[in-house]
């Protein structure tokens, strides 16, 4: 959860450089709303339990969870305007995190906005 607190601080900024951010949870509904709320995250925890979209973009862990279930491999996206992914961050350990301001540098260069 802390990597969520972590972009909700750079959320601001991110949205001045004209973005959204949007979190994509695995988790019911219930319980992602929970998470953000508990969390006061500034912006949408989507949830996702059929795997639909983490499927689509390849990051379903099959097996990596606690009781043997299927998890979502931690990633990050910048999508840009016309649906192309102009960054993305994908862990190579389910404990992997990106940095917030690494991500933030990151969005800055690709929107060529200081």
């Amino acid at each position: 959860m802390s990597e969520l607190r972590g972009l909700g601080v750079i959320n601001d900024e991110m949205v001045k450089q004209g973005g959204e951010l949007v979190a994509i949870s695995a988790d019911a509904p219930k319980d992602a709303a929970r998470v953000a709320e508990r969390n006061k995250l500034p912006f949408r925890v989507l949830s996702d339990t059929d795997m639909t979209a983490i499927d689509a973009y390849g990051l379903r862990h099959k097996g990596g969870g606690p009781d043997g279930g299927d998890i979502a491999i931690p990633a990050h996206f910048l999508i840009g305007s016309d649906g192309r992914v102009l960054w993305k961050y994908v862990a190579s350990l389910i404990q992997d995190r990106v940095d917030p301001q690494r991500e933030l540098t990151e969005i800055r260069a690709r929107l060529n906005k200081p």
